[in-house]
């Protein structure tokens, strides 16, 4: 199962022996134990999960900005389940794709 406490770093005694620093963890802020002073994050649950949310504030970045299409100017409404649109049409998309050629 691929929970918090599963994967927790002092957990695993037998790799992690020496744990000498302390840290509070960005996301829940649980205090933790690790070898490195630049420790973020208290387990690998919680590091996922803060890339899972940067990942998404870029893609919502990316689709707020893609409103015109590449070649023909017009504008396009995005939906937010499917790819990010760059063109109007199948024919504006083939266009670009002659252009490259």
């Amino acid at each position: 199962m691929y929970s918090k406490e599963n994967t927790r770093i002092e957990t695993n005694y037998k790799v992690f022996t020496g744990l000498t620093n302390t840290g509070k963890c960005f996301v829940c802020g649980d205090t933790f134990k690790s070898r490195s002073i630049l420790a973020k994050y208290c387990s690998q649950r919680c590091k996922n999960d803060i890339q899972i949310k940067k990942r998404l504030e870029i893609v919502l970045k990316k689709r707020i900005a893609a409103t015109t299409c590449v070649i023909c100017k017009t504008s396009i409404e995005q939906n937010s389940h499917t790819k990010i649109r760059k063109y109007c049409s199948n024919k504006c998309k083939q266009k670009n794709y002659r252009l490259k050629l």
